[in-house]
Formats: structure tokens, C-alpha cells, sequence
């Protein structure tokens, strides 16, 4: 006999998606902001919340990461499709519309961007840590906030607090209401199964590509550092031979973050001897090491 996990006779999270469609077929704009702490389940949560919709509005799963973006191009690339699907996930969206930064070309454009999202009947999932962290103009768009409390991996579920959000737009308050299901009952906490086993794989080389990106970013940003305060010091730029990614993450824990050897040898999984033969490489190569920050 099968033993029966303690979520399997709890309905999975009906009332977000039937209130979610209500919205939507009525063409309205949906935007779904979901936060949490690190680790919480929120992309999981945006990520089964898409193959709902899929369902929903197509009969059939089509969802994945085809409709997970973490940029403003993205954003713009995922609209100029010719068929864009009719839900998309921003990743991270604080990074991209920062509320420190009001008046940034990005946030600017964000409320032209959502017109655009609400006239091609998208529906959008805003996917972040931090709540209020976002430009408060793209806050004041959301009409439903989802906050993951857990991930429970072993039961295979996200925990979830939902709420219905409604916009004053003359004093700009933002007023929190309990969701209600179509037979109205009030829905405390919700949960998500964990998105196809598929998807949760191609995410984590969707990180990983991320992170490469991220240190050939940072690696350019060193050169251009350390090329501008040559010319300020008077000194002739010497050849300097390309670092290898692993040298560049080495030099980006030790030089701009400040890491000891031992520390960076227990990030990248490999032992301290390694570290300092890869530091005595990169002085060969001629590295001027910046001060510390």
C-alpha cells in the first residue's frame, strides 16, 4: 500500500488560477508579484503556476523556460515574438526596475513595457526576494501577491500565502484582501506541487549559464578598472594575456570581495594549494591586483 503524503488531499492552489483567468479574460492586466526568502520556492512557484495556465488557456503543457526572462531585453524579445505565449515569468525583476531608482531609462519605460504586456493579454509573474524592492509604479500594477513561506522537497510542495491587492490610484495606498475561491471561502495558504522534473533541470543550467555570463561581466569590468588607472598613474599598459574563467573567478573573490584563501578554496569545492597555484598564475599574466574596497 502506498503511503499517502500529508498535501496529497489538499487541493493544489485553485483559487490563484481561477482568479488569475477571471482577470484575465475580462482584459485586464495581470501582473503576480511572488517573493520570499532565498530558497523558498518562488521560481518553482512561478514555474508551476505557468504550467496551470498552460493547461488553462491551451489544454496542453507548453510552458518552460522559453518563458522565463531576467533582463530588459529579455523582456522586449519575449513581446516582439509573433505568437508570445500569454504568460511570462521576470526573474529577479527588482534588478531590472529597482525601487532605489525611480526615475532610471528602465523604470521610465516599464509602465510603455506593461501597456504593451496588457494589450498582447500576457500574463505577468514578477519573481524577487525582497517585497517593496521594485519601482513603486510597476507595485502599483500588481492586482495579486503571492509570498512563498517553504519549500518542502521531501512532500514535494511550496507553501504559499496569497492575497488579493486593489490599487487606490488617487492617494496610491495599496489595500491587502484575503483571497477568496469561486465558492467563497477564504484562502489563508495555498500550495504548489513542484513544476516536470524536465523544467527543474533546465533551470539549473539556466543558472549556470547565468553565472558564467556573470563572471565574463565581471572579468571585462577588472580590465576596464585596471586599464583606467594606468592611464591616471602614467603607466603604459603592458600585454596582459587573457584569464581563464576559473582564474577570473579566483581573482573576483580574492581581489574585489576580499576572500582568503582558504574561503575561496571552500567555495569552489577544491583544496587551498589549488587556490594559491591559480593566484601565482595570474601574477605571471601581469594582473595588476586593485586595493580592496
Amino acid at each position: 500500500m502506498l503511503k499517502m503524503g500529508k498535501y496529497d488531499s489538499i487541493p493544489e492552489a485553485e483559487a490563484i488560477i481561477y482568479y488569475i483567468l477571471s482577470l484575465w479574460r475580462r482584459g485586464l492586466l495581470v501582473v503576480i508579484k511572488v517573493y520570499g526568502s532565498p530558497g523558498s520556492g518562488k521560481s518553482y512557484a512561478c514555474r508551476r503556476i505557468m504550467e496551470k495556465l498552460s493547461m488553462k488557456i491551451y489544454g496542453k503543457d507548453v510552458s518552460g523556460m522559453h518563458c522565463v526572462v531576467d533582463s530588459l531585453l529579455g523582456i522586449l524579445d519575449f513581446i516582439k515574438q509573433k505568437n508570445p505565449l500569454r504568460f511570462l515569468t521576470i526573474e529577479e525583476v527588482a534588478n531590472i526596475f529597482p525601487s532605489r531608482r525611480a526615475m532610471s531609462t528602465e523604470n521610465v519605460i516599464g509602465s510603455k513595457i506593461f501597456d504593451t504586456l496588457r494589450k498582447k493579454g500576457i500574463i505577468v509573474l514578477l519573481n524577487y526576494p525582497i517585497n517593496k524592492s521594485v519601482d513603486g509604479h510597476i507595485e502599483a500594477l500588481c492586482n495579486l501577491s503571492i509570498e512563498t513561506l517553504a519549500l518542502n522537497k521531501k512532500e514535494e510542495v511550496c507553501i504559499c500565502k496569497p492575497m488579493r491587492l486593489q490599487v487606490n490610484y488617487s492617494s496610491g495606498k495599496v489595500y491587502h484582501h484575503r483571497l477568496k475561491d469561486d465558492k467563497g471561502h477564504v484562502v489563508d495558504r495555498c500550495i504548489f506541487r513542484l513544476p516536470k522534473a524536465e523544467d527543474n533541470a533546465e533551470y539549473e543550467k539556466y543558472k549556470d549559464s547565468f553565472l558564467d555570463e556573470l563572471y565574463k561581466r565581471e572579468g571585462l569590468k577588472v580590465k576596464k578598472k585596471i586599464e583606467k588607472e594606468d592611464k591616471q598613474l602614467g603607466i603604459s599598459p603592458k600585454p596582459v594575456r587573457a584569464l581563464t574563467e576559473r582564474e577570473l573567478q579566483v581573482y573576483d573573490l580574492k581581489y574585489r570581495k576580499g576572500y582568503k584563501n582558504q574561503d575561496i578554496a571552500l567555495e569552489l569545492g577544491v583544496v587551498a594549494s589549488r587556490i594559491t597555484k591559480i593566484l601565482q598564475n595570474i601574477k605571471k599574466k601581469e594582473v595588476n591586483t586593485p586595493i580592496i574596497e
